[in-house]
């Protein structure tokens, strides 16, 4: 198997990189990645509660490579050990960073590859050098996805929200709204409304449709249609 790719996306949604899907509105700094064995590089994300309730959307990236710091912040703003830049730009041949018309890319001499959109779309991708030896957010990369959801003790918990605050970072302070509320607030119960259902068959199209079809294999449509539809059922409840 090759690389190992985790995806940040929406509200915010995390696949890791073995795979697993989840969601987790924590509004605060958590780890996204790291090498957590000879600690080589880190990940950070600055969640965002924007003005909702009970989602948040990822704000800002942090990643540190040794001494090198770099941030990513909302559209596409890139600042290198604190002074802002403007890519293409290259730190010595540790850290490359790159912009396309969509997205900022970092790439670093361990190997490890940053993608950001400027708004809520992140993608990280590590060599297979990394497997087994990560941790945080996207999981500890060892192509089994039934242990992804290790806290920093290496104990599983049960559900996305305790793993979530298992690998928060940075405080109180660093929190967009009170810890808990993402705990109380309302859940949808769209799946018996007519419009729900409405979307739901239009949503039938990708996973279904010949057009689509040949992409199941690399990109399973239910990752996107279904946390899409658990912001939709928000979005009617606030």
């Amino acid at each position: 198997l090759g690389e190992g790719v985790c995806t940040v996306f929406g509200d915010p949604h995390y696949r890791t990189f073995d795979g697993k899907l989840y969601s987790f509105q924590g509004s605060c700094k958590y780890l996204l990645t790291a090498d957590c064995v000879a600690h080589t590089f880190n990940i950070r994300v600055t969640n965002n509660a924007r003005t909702t309730k009970t989602s948040s959307w990822t704000k800002t990236i942090s990643i540190k490579v040794g001494e090198i710091k770099v941030n990513l912040g909302q559209k596409m703003r890139v600042k290198l050990n604190g002074k802002r830049i403007e890519p293409p730009y290259s730190y010595g041949d540790h850290i490359i960073v790159n912009k396309t018309d969509d997205s900022i890319v970092v790439y670093t001499k361990l190997g490890i590859k940053i993608l950001w959109d400027g708004n809520s779309f992140l993608e990280v991708s590590a060599p297979t050098s990394y497997k087994g030896k990560l941790c945080g957010l996207c999981g500890n990369f060892n192509n089994k996805k039934r242990d992804d959801f290790a806290n920093r003790q290496g104990r599983l918990v049960s559900n996305p929200e305790r793993f979530g605050l298992a690998w928060r970072v940075g405080g109180k302070k660093a929190c967009t709204r009170p810890q808990d509320d993402f705990y109380r607030g309302p859940q949808c119960s769209a799946r018996s409304s007519s419009r729900f259902d409405r979307d739901s068959n239009l949503c039938k199209k990708l996973r279904k449709s010949s057009t689509f079809g040949v992409c199941h294999g690399k990109v399973h449509p239910t990752m996107y249609i279904d946390p899409g539809a658990d912001r939709k059922a928000e979005t009617r409840l606030e």
